[in-house]
């Protein structure tokens, strides 16, 4: 493993103020949790679990967890969220879920999410996979395939810089380079929390107070972002799509309600929409007009 790999996990753990909770059993240790938390009333853990799955030391690890949140004023308790979720994943396997391993899946078996749920715990949100084999197409089946039906459409007219279409995609990319270059310049300065203000003064967008971007693709324009928003790293926002390879470009405003959580690795796209108080768990698309 890569040593670079290992800084890259104690960063995240560093920013959120992440602690361990530990069980020992005979100086041995039989179960673990993380919990961190973002500034807010909430307070976050990840990677909880116990040397063979032992229903009395989960039961004792949730205790704990819950009395910690009680000792230090947190107002609700949400997880598990590993930190990095698109490496280590999120939530507890269900009765159906395949034991097999990959990346950003669920490791603990059902008897978690039971015993969580027989201490007041409630699901927030589930995830499906779809797991299988990938069928290969043999190639003399592609050879006999004649694309009947599909149209390859490739117009001149982008080629040619003065024509209607090209005079069109310059303007659209020197608009876009008036918006990026300020962006571009508060962000990799001493002072990133500039970056709201020039949001407010470009790109007609509309940010409420401590809307805060950790280290996210922020959307240039057409944003209307409520009150106490918080997007986490490697999220992004786009009110733009391109409709097909050729062209086609779709500009619509994205809504963010207030109180908005976005957690790591979501794409936004235009005429998306949340509602206030609404929490997005980790690697997911709000596709055009969600």
């Amino acid at each position: 493993v890569r040593e670079d790999f290992y800084e890259f996990i104690l960063h995240d753990l560093k920013v959120y103020r992440a602690k361990s909770l530990i069980l020992k059993d005979e100086n041995r240790i039989v179960a673990h949790s993380l919990v961190y938390d973002d500034g807010s009333e909430v307070l976050f853990f990840g990677f909880f679990g116990a040397i063979g799955h032992e229903e009395k030391h989960i039961e004792f690890l949730i205790k704990k967890l819950i009395e910690f949140a009680q000792n230090h004023q947190y107002k609700f308790i949400r997880g598990p969220i590993n930190p990095p979720t698109f490496i280590f994943g999120w939530g507890f396997m269900t009765e159906d879920s395949l034991e097999d391993l990959c990346i950003s899946k669920p490791v603990n078996p059902p008897i978690y999410q039971e015993l969580f749920a027989q201490h007041g715990f409630y699901i927030k949100s589930k995830q499906g996979t779809w797991e299988g084999k990938i069928y290969k197409v043999p190639e003399e089946e592609l050879k006999k395939y004649d694309f009947e039906g599909y149209e390859i459409y490739a117009p001149k007219e982008w080629d040619d810089k003065d024509s209607k279409e090209g005079n069109m995609m310059k303007y659209y990319h020197k608009r876009g380079f008036i918006i990026k270059f300020p962006m571009w310049l508060t962000s990799k300065s001493p002072f990133p929390w500039l970056v709201n203000r020039v949001l407010r003064k470009v790109g007609h967008n509309v940010l409420g107070k401590n809307v805060i971007y950790s280290d996210a693709y922020v959307g240039l324009e057409f944003t209307e972002i409520g009150d106490d928003v918080f997007i986490y790293p490697t999220s992004a926002l786009s009110s733009h799509a391109v409709n097909t390879i050729f062209g086609k470009i779709t500009m619509m405003k994205i809504i963010m309600g207030r109180n908005t959580t976005l957690f790591p690795g979501i794409i936004m796209g235009p005429n998306a929409l949340t509602t206030d108080n609404m929490v997005i768990f980790p690697n997911t698309v709000l596709h055009k007009n969600w």
